[in-house]
């Protein structure tokens, strides 16, 4: 039987990671779906679409990267951030940048630092520390761009949510005043809804044939359960 100390150990420890990225990113799509469900607003939500994951509020579009990070007291660096938005970025049309029809959004397990996440609310162009996050595009790899460094940042929002679970059974709680047994039995269904979202979008054929998450397919008003 292998210990941490054997050398293969450390060898071994992608898979680990990479299941804790998926795992944080059904987690995070199920927030995303409660958040807005919270705000009353229409929303669904496409995993592994065109980006990890790719919501859709009221007609609104908006492309995110999801991450996670093992260690609870790690944070992430601005430079990561900015490969986050940048291989967002890419793959929006010359149209979509045209008509600023699709917004773009980072949300993260732990902070970045020097950065103090704002939410939706304030794109990433209106941080007073966003000249962290331009020198850190600027410090990307030179790569075509059909937009500019400061089109992006107008664009981009950033979230951090560290207990994406927790904070969904918070907001249903204080919602619906149902029990938290039954809050939290709702958000594991619509994560494992994103999750089989993700599995059936791997062999969709076109964006038209994408499987999409919605919180009203589990969150009807819920039974007080006592």
């Amino acid at each position: 039987m292998s210990t941490p100390e054997d050398p293969r150990w450390k060898q071994t420890r992608a898979g680990a990671r990479a299941g804790r990225g998926f795992r944080y990113q059904d987690a995070a799509a199920a927030f995303l779906l409660v958040e807005q469900w919270n705000q009353g607003t229409t929303s669904k939500l496409v995993p592994e679409g065109l980006d990890d994951l790719t919501m859709f509020v009221d007609g609104a579009e908006t492309r995110i990267q999801a991450k996670s990070m093992h260690d609870p007291k790690g944070m992430f660096r601005a430079l990561q951030l900015a490969e986050y938005l940048e291989k967002t970025a890419a793959l929006l049309s010359h149209e979509e940048w045209v008509q600023g029809s699709v917004r773009i959004a980072v949300i993260l397990e732990r902070p970045v630092i020097g950065l103090e996440a704002k939410g939706w609310e304030v794109p990433l162009s209106s941080y007073e520390e966003v000249t962290v996050v331009r020198q850190a595009l600027d410090a990307l790899p030179p790569a075509a761009r059909n937009f500019t460094a400061e089109q992006l940042l107008e664009r981009s929002f950033l979230l951090v949510e560290s207990t994406p679970i927790e904070s969904c059974v918070q907001l249903l709680t204080k919602k619906q005043g149902a029990s938290a047994f039954a809050c939290r039995l709702a958000t594991q269904q619509l994560r494992v809804d994103a999750g089989r979202c993700s599995d059936e979008n791997y062999s969709a054929k076109a964006a038209s044939q994408m499987a999409a998450a919605s919180a009203a397919s589990f969150l009807p008003p819920l039974p007080a359960i006592r």
